[in-house]
């Protein structure tokens, strides 16, 4: 006995030591009273003679008791197998206890029997509550927190591994309580007015019932004088009329054997007009079809009277509501609104009154679409990796769509996607993105459409297939043994693909650390394989497994567990590869492929080379020459007569002896090539052109003695006369070269003889000339080894112009809304006398072109006005000379939308006596926002008045001259911009006067004036003199000015069958020939006529569908077509060749 109930427990008691506890197992345990129970005896429970004792511990007062010592001696504990025992119950707890309920409840069965039975529980009246427990290795059965649905039958069973039906105890269970309130039913203080009835309840509850009792300011109701306004129940005290004298506390207390509970409630007297203690919201909103509660709680006394009202949102007319339907009025006060419709939007209106006063309260009710998925998520099946995208989207009432969110969530929980990276919410359309899907991924996935008012919810499946996990267990059965190893291993798990195959995977002792080799691929039936094994390696496998996602991570490698080394053997082949290169004349290389260590299969691995000459079969044995290097790929075998034909072979060798000569394979050799002996004879030029040239020479004789090698066939060598360090050379290859042949080198002579097809006479062309240059030529013997003989006569001649390279630098210096300023830089080779620039533009992407402008080869820049706003543009330009046109720039741009022009600015001003010159800038703006005008002029207007007089309009250039004017008057003068008729800006307003002194303010006089004229007068004589220069130069070349055909034939005369703008393009170049009777097609050179100008008509190079553009870009009328030009008039250019 104790108190507090203390804890028993058994100990082994031995003399001079401290107490140790006998543990509780499914053999030896404890039952409630602290009694241990051995389910049977074995020969270990005599604890060698020592005693068992029972100690009651107290641990509130740190004492503890033992009991009297107990001493177990088993009998026969000597036999080999103890006697079977049919389980038999030993003890139990009680069979039917009573549980409180909410708190703890423990059952237990103790049985008998060998072997040890094995205890387990059921249920007989329904499932174990999730509070239940099975504790004492299943001989206990625990139930926390005892609920009245724990109550019922349970059984205990027990059966050994030779028992038939098991042994049970019943135990019938007896849930009860001691008394409690039921959830919102306590007792609460009343508060009424006079003359109202008032009542108190009492409704406690437990098992067994318990009974009621009724106190009022602490005195028993059965001991106060009679009121018969006053009835007692079991439940209830109430009155029919209260006053202020029945102000009162009353006492409840309801009890039975377990306990009981007490509650205290205040019966309080008042005169209180009605107050409202919880209204409604103001507004509320809620989706179609659902139901909403208006909360109106009123304090009053007597208690207020509650009624609704309702009026509809675009009525005006007051309706009462009456409860039942979809409108039902709760005993609080509240209003239930039930499925409601669009249409029962409005006003509610919650009106309370007594005989004190009355009060209301008015809640709006907006009822709106509900939220509808028009789109959502489709279950998925993806292999790893894989980008998932999951579509949603919805709608909602057309009031709310500013409100509308939403939301994935996974399995339930909103996706938080810092925390998933792979995961992206996009804004776009409200898909969810996964970047690269994993297993783990696989989940239902929401999309949560709401508003704040009601949601929508569609979900998805997703699947991931992954690779599979890599094999476990991998392992060499009983280690390497010669050649041979057997590995085996265990599947992993396939992550919901099927295994197909499995890849096992090798690394050697020569293999980098992190190279493996694909050794054999298993069928995923098998878990193992045996492994063909290399002589003198050491070998790690591991293993991988592949499904049709892809191939798993590897497993542990079998070093990991134990080395597998194979022992040396002779190598099994020799090296491949072998054939000689051609160095030194008095050399034979022989070379060949290294054979890597792994092919070594022993120690001190070594090359042996043999030669002999070939046809000294009979008079000399092969010769052998060591190299110990495994790196090695050549022997070079000094003092040998130059180019003769060998036989040689090379072997592999080791510690354990030679590759199998059975695998070994002599080939034919040749030593070194020297330098040709030979040249070329009768080398002269056939034809050439600015960049091209033919040649001829006699065909050498190849003899091999004076090619010293292998016929390769000739080199033509060529530089600009007085330059030959600089040359250029054009390899002719008239035969093939194979540095080891199979063929005997008589035998290659005649295959290369006869592929000559004329024996007498060989040509060759270059097209890597210099055009426009003098050069030289001459023409040699190659041989197989590249080297070169001495040359033949030299051949010198002059390339004519050629076609320029293309323009650098070409780009935009100015952008507006119809025009562009471009600019460039020349070419880097002219390849002759530049005669202009063509630049051509069209509209992206029609490709039909616009305009061609050609201008001069000073030109560094030009304004192509007349455009389209707000339009993309392809402009081209090409360097031309008299030859043609070089290659084409393509620029792309774009111009800006129709606006009006940024304002321009007036730079500078150069005053005469009538005249003044003003340049101007496009721009102020000093960023790209910059608009320029396309056109500019002037306005000018004497001082005071009121009208303006304009210049002619400046399309190029930033400069205009205003002449007429006054001297010595005052004029304000203005720079105006257009970017078409009809948007302009002006420059700020600049005064100037004529005829003054020049100062700072206003720029010159009457010397800067005669400065102009001098200036003037030396630029048109520099004009004149490159005029007349080009005049003489074109009548030499028979070429014509255009403006002057147009005169002949007038502008407006038809032009039928226009050639194309070949002068323009860059042309299929011919040679030009010494001689007529060379190549007669080589003749013809295109005619310059018709290059234009800068006032060339456009009529030139009009297309079929004439172009509405003159020279600068801007619009003009119809041209006809151009007169067919007589290619026949062309002159014909022939070349002298200087030998």
């Amino acid at each position: 006995m104790s108190y507090p109930q203390g804890l028993i427990y058994w100990g082994e008691n031995k003399p001079n030591s401290r107490l140790k506890p006998i543990e509780n197992t499914d053999r030896v345990s404890l039952d409630y009273s602290g009694n241990l129970h051995f389910t049977n005896i074995q020969p270990e429970d005599s604890r060698s003679g020592y005693s068992y004792a029972c100690i009651l511990e107290n641990p509130t007062l740190r004492s503890l008791v033992q009991g009297d010592d107990q001493i177990i001696s088993p009998v026969n504990a000597t036999a080999v197998e103890p006697r079977y025992a049919n389980p038999t119950l030993m003890w139990s707890s009680s069979t039917s206890p009573i549980a409180i309920w909410g708190e703890t409840m423990k059952m237990k069965c103790i049985f008998a029997g060998y072997p040890t039975p094995q205890v387990r529980w059921e249920r007989r009246s329904g499932h174990f509550s999730s509070s239940a427990q099975f504790t004492s290795l299943g001989q206990e059965l625990l139930i926390r927190n005892v609920q009245f649905d724990d109550e019922g039958s349970y059984r205990c069973l027990a059966n050994n591994s030779d028992s038939g039906s098991p042994v049970f105890q019943d135990f019938q269970l007896t849930v009860e309580s001691m008394p409690y309130w039921r959830e919102g039913q306590e007792p609460e203080d009343v508060s009424v007015a006079e003359d109202e009835p008032a009542e108190v309840s009492c409704l406690a509850y437990g098992k067994p019932k318990p009974s009621i009792s009724w106190f009022i300011n602490g005195l028993p109701v059965e001991e106060l004088p009679e009121d018969a306004r006053r009835t007692v129940t079991d439940q209830s005290i109430s009155y029919s009329s209260v006053t202020k004298v029945d102000k009162q506390v009353i006492q409840c207390n309801a009890s039975n054997a377990h306990g009981y509970i007490l509650a205290n409630p205040y019966i309080n007297v008042v005169a209180e007009p009605p107050s409202f203690i919880a209204t409604p919201k103001s507004v509320v909103k809620v989706a179609e079809g659902e139901n909403v509660t208006l909360t109106c709680r009123v304090f009053g006394a007597p208690k207020p009277v509650i009624s609704w009202n309702y009026l509809r949102t675009h009525g005006s007319d007051t309706q009462p509501i009456t409860p039942g339907g979809k409108f039902l009025q709760q005993n609080t006060g509240d209003l239930l609104l039930k499925d409601l419709l669009k249409s029962d939007s409005g006003l509610y209106v919650c009106a309370a009154s007594n005989k004190f006063g009355n009060d209301r309260v008015t809640s709006e009710v907006l009822v709106r679409e509900r939220t509808v998925i028009t789109e959502g998520p489709r279950n998925r099946v993806v292999n790893a990796s894989t980008a998932v995208v999951f579509p949603c989207d919805a709608r909602t009432d057309p009031l709310e769509s500013s409100n509308l969110v939403i939301e994935w969530h996974k399995n339930g929980k909103k996706i938080d996607f810092l925390h998933h990276p792979h995961m992206e919410h996009s804004a776009a359309n409200n898909s969810l993105v996964i970047v690269g899907a994993e297993v783990i991924d696989s989940a239902n996935y929401s999309c949560v459409a709401k508003n704040g008012i009601d949601e929508s919810v569609a979900t998805a499946q997703l699947f991931v297939h992954g690779l599979p996990d890599p094999p476990i267990d991998v392992r060499l059965v009983n280690g390497c043994h010669g050649n041979r190893a057997e590995l085996k291993w265990l599947p992993g798990n396939d992550n919901n693909n099927r295994i197909i195959e499995f890849v096992v995977y090798s690394n050697t002792t020569y293999d980098p650390p992190d190279r493996f080799r694909d050794v054999i691929h298993v069928p995923e039936s098998l878990h193992s394989t045996t492994l063909t094994l290399q002589p003198w390696t050491t070998y790690s496998f591991h293993v991988t497994a592949r499904n049709s996602v892809g191939e798993s991570r590897r497993s542990r490698f079998t070093s990991e567990d134990a080395e597998c080394s194979t022992p040396p053997a002779a190598p099994f082949r020799h090296p491949e590869g072998v054939c000689s290169v051609s160095r030194g004349e008095d050399e034979l290389v022989v070379v060949w492929q290294p054979m890597e260590p792994a092919d070594h299969n022993g120690e001190h691995f070594r090359y042996v080379v043999g030669y002999r000459l070939r046809g000294d079969e009979d008079k000399s044995e092969f010769k052998e020459l060591s190299i110990d290097d495994w790196r090695s790929s050549e022997a070079v075998i000094p003092k040998q007569p130059t180019f003769r034909e060998y036989m040689i072979y090379v072997k592999a060798a080791n510690s354990k002896g030679e590759a199998p000569s059975s695998n070994l394979t002599k080939k034919v050799g040749y030593s070194g090539q020297g330098l040709p002996l030979i040249s070329p004879e009768k080398f002269a030029l056939v034809a050439v052109n600015s960049t091209s040239a033919e040649f001829s020479w006699s065909a050498i004789r190849e003899d091999p003695n004076e090619v010293k090698g292998f016929f390769l066939g000739y080199m033509i060598k060529f530089w600009k006369t007085g330059d030959p360090g600089n040359f250029r050379k054009e390899n002719l290859t008239l035969r093939s070269f194979v540095s080891c042949p199979a063929q005997s080198k008589d035998r290659r002579r005649r295959m290369t003889d006869g592929s000559l097809g004329n024996k007498d006479l060989v040509t060759g062309r270059t097209d890597n000339l210099w055009p426009n240059s003098v050069i030289t030529a001459v023409v040699m013997v190659m041989n197989g080894a590249g080297r070169e003989g001495p040359t033949s006569n030299s051949v010198e001649f002059q390339t004519p112009e050629g076609v320029p390279d293309a323009v650098t630098k070409f780009e935009v210096l100015e952008r507006g809304s119809n025009h562009f300023l471009v600019s460039w830089a020349p070419p880097k080779e002219s390849n002759g006398n530049l005669t202009g620039y063509l630049i051509e533009f069209e509209e992206a992407p029609s490709g039909v072109v616009l305009n061609r402008v050609k201008v001069n080869s000073a030109a560094r820049k030009k304004k192509i006005t007349g455009l389209k706003n707000d339009t993309s543009y392809i402009f081209k330009i090409r360097a031309t000379t008299s030859t043609g046109s070089g290659q084409e720039i393509v620029l792309h741009e774009k111009t800006r939308p129709s606006s009006v022009p940024s304002k321009p600015g007036i730079a500078d001003v150069k005053v005469g006596h009538n005249f003044v010159v003003v340049r101007f800038d496009s721009s102020t703006d000093g960023d790209d926002s910059a608009n320029p005008g396309s056109i500019h002029c002037v306005e000018y207007r004497l001082h005071g008045d009121s009208a303006w007089r304009r210049s002619d309009n400046i399309t190029n250039g930033a400069t205009v001259n205003v002449t007429g004017l006054d001297e010595g008057a005052a004029y304000e003068l203005r720079v105006v911009a257009f970017n078409d008729n009809e948007r302009h800006s002006t420059s700020d307003v600049t005064v100037i006067t004529t005829g003054q002194k020049a100062d700072t303010a206003n720029g010159v006089v009457n010397e800067t004036h005669l400065k102009l004229i001098a200036v003037a007068a030396v630029l048109f004589l520099v004009v004149f003199i490159v005029c007349l220069f080009c005049y003489i130069s074109y009548s030499k070349a028979g070429i014509y000015p255009v403006n002057k055909e147009e005169k002949k034939h007038g502008c407006a005369a038809g032009r039928n069958d226009e050639p194309e703008f070949g002068e323009y393009v860059r042309p299929s170049e011919p040679l030009m020939t010494k001689s007529t009777s060379s190549i007669s097609s080589l003749n013809e050179k295109k005619s310059p006529e018709h290059i234009e100008s800068d006032n060339d008509s456009l009529a030139e190079y009009a297309d079929p569908d004439p172009s509405k553009f003159n020279e600068d870009g801007s619009f003009i009328g119809k041209y006809g077509k151009k007169t067919p030009t007589n290619a026949k008039d062309a002159p014909i250019v022939s070349f002298s060749t200087l030998i």
